[in-house]
């Protein structure tokens, strides 16, 4: 895990916030808590935690390689943001954490750009780990070996077709939040997917554009 500071915007002895909910989802679009996610480590805990698992900060910090205490804070950062919950103890040692719903969206509005751009380029990060190795076992995979799938594509919308359409995507996916790895059918397995949606902006000059002379 590459050593990146801790987001200094977000103090864990501040007053905990509540995030807003869509169903089982959490939807982040305060700019502090945008920014509270803006680190690997974070992401990482996250990706764990949302996958239904419940770890401890001691094997969250084994997974990200930072040290306990240096996971502690990143814990009580997420936690402060309602992003992440204490769970039940098992062996009444110490208490492990969860993920606080189902899972989470970010939100254009009101978002602080740096931050949104910073966890958005984690995550494009991450999942582009995921799909080269998927192609790396692929031919192994059987019945799998063709369900990835990477689609791009530029229709023309409404702003309310565009939010209908949001809408309708999170539907689809809606009744699958709730199997964890104790209840999901046969065969079953966890698939990596990020979904994004951007309205272009046709008089922005191309990235990287060569102003000089």
């Amino acid at each position: 895990m590459p050593d990146v500071p801790a987001p200094s915007e977000d103090d864990p002895s501040d007053d905990p916030h509540e995030p807003q909910r869509e169903g089982d989802r959490i939807v982040l679009t305060d700019p502090r808590a945008l920014r509270a996610l803006a680190h690997p480590a974070r992401t990482a805990v996250l990706d764990e935690l949302y996958q239904g698992k419940v770890r401890t900060s001691s094997q969250l910090a084994e997974l990200t390689g930072l040290t306990p205490s240096a996971m502690s804070y990143h814990l009580r950062a997420l936690e402060k943001w309602g992003i992440v919950v204490r769970a039940e103890s098992v062996d009444g040692r110490e208490r492990p954490w969860a993920a606080a719903a189902k899972g989470f969206s970010l939100s254009g509005r009101d978002a602080a750009q740096a931050a949104t751009d910073t966890v958005v380029g984690l995550y494009l990060d991450r999942l582009g780990r995921d799909l080269a190795t998927w192609r790396r076992a692929e031919p192994t995979q059987g019945e799998w070996s063709d369900t990835s799938q990477v689609s791009r594509g530029f229709p023309w919308l409404t702003a309310d077709e565009l939010r209908e359409v949001n809408a309708a995507v999170m539907a689809v996916f809606e009744p699958y939040f709730v199997r964890d790895a104790t209840n999901h059918p046969e065969g079953g397995r966890r698939v990596a997917y990020l979904f994004a949606t951007a309205p272009l902006v046709e008089d922005a000059e191309p990235s990287g554009s060569d102003d000089g002379p």
